[in-house]
């Protein structure tokens, strides 16, 4: 979507290659919590740990893509 509406390409740039980055983040997330699972079938604190870790880096790279969509629409916005 940004792609249509974008007049400045690093911003579009940007929201694509966040897009991506949330993805690969989801995919680090998805392994941790399988690894954990299996070889902690038990809860404990530092399964506990590695897994919120994970899930807050999947959250602070999905912050990142809202910031540049912000910037995104700042420029949009500022262009009209």
């Amino acid at each position: 979507m940004a792609l249509f509406i974008s007049p400045n390409i690093t911003l579009t740039t940007l929201v694509v290659a966040f897009g991506f980055l949330i993805l690969a983040a989801e995919l680090i997330n998805t392994a941790v919590e399988a690894i954990v699972d299996k070889t902690t079938p038990e809860i404990h604190e530092l399964a506990k740990k590695s897994k919120d870790a994970a899930s807050a880096m999947t959250f602070v790279t999905l912050l990142g893509l809202v910031s540049v969509w912000v910037g995104l629409l700042i420029s949009i916005i500022g262009n009209k």
